[in-house]
């Protein structure tokens, strides 16, 4: 398990910066930039047998993983696609976790059409695409507008370009607040202690102490 991986799962489970309390039984999730599937099992879970989760991911390593978690965590609601997203169908270059890799690519309104899913259906979306978000913030304002909750870490200074896309379909963006997530992280340690542990014996064997400054930013 890398850093990244470490990172990502103290965002989902201790931190919540997603705030995957706005996701609902029976709902229908995205998760697109879906990693090893930290928060596509978070969302399976709530949504429950009725909900459906949507895991998209186009690094072959990570899905691989991705596939390996949702198995072991028996996430049966959960559609694994191993693709990135864009604003058309695309072949894309791709470079992550130091490796470069090839990927097919879709729109998002195509993903959803193949899968037979009603857009309008669909509740929440967590977005972290390193990036990507810039072509597909634009190309997804039909899915976006009908969204009751949009989750996304925006990359590469694309906030002003991006938001007023956004504030246009009357979205109203707040930025994840630093007390905000450590009230969830004290909330985490308290109610399940010894899971944190284990985290944090995690984060110990890695050795990436200073990496873990990532999520105070």
């Amino acid at each position: 398990m890398t850093p990244h991986d470490i990172a990502a799962i103290i965002e989902c489970y201790i931190l919540d910066v997603y705030h995957s309390r706005n996701i609902r039984r029976g709902d229908i999730a995205i998760d697109i930039g879906a990693g090893i599937g930290e928060f596509s099992i978070l969302a399976s879970k709530i949504v429950g047998k009725y909900g459906k989760a949507i895991s998209i991911k186009p690094s072959p390593d990570d899905f691989d993983t991705l596939l390996i978690n949702l198995n072991m965590n028996g996430c049966d609601n959960v559609i694994p696609l191993n693709l990135g997203i864009s604003d058309k169908p695309d072949e894309l270059n791709i470079e992550f976790k130091g490796k470069t890799f090839e990927s097919k690519a879709n729109s998002l309104a195509n993903v959803l059409k193949t899968l037979d899913i009603d857009q309008r259906n669909v509740r929440f979306i967590k977005m972290d695409i390193e990036g990507g978000e810039r072509s597909v913030i634009p190309s997804s304002l039909e899915i976006i507008e009908k969204l009751d909750f949009l989750a996304i870490e925006i990359h590469g200074g694309w906030a002003a370009e991006l938001i007023p896309f956004m504030d246009k379909l009357g979205l109203e963006f707040q930025r994840v607040k630093r007390r905000s997530y450590l009230g969830n992280a004290f909330k985490s340690i308290l109610l399940h202690p010894r899971q944190v542990l284990e985290i944090y014996k995690l984060i110990k064997k890695s050795g990436e102490f200073p990496r873990i400054g990532k999520i105070f930013n």
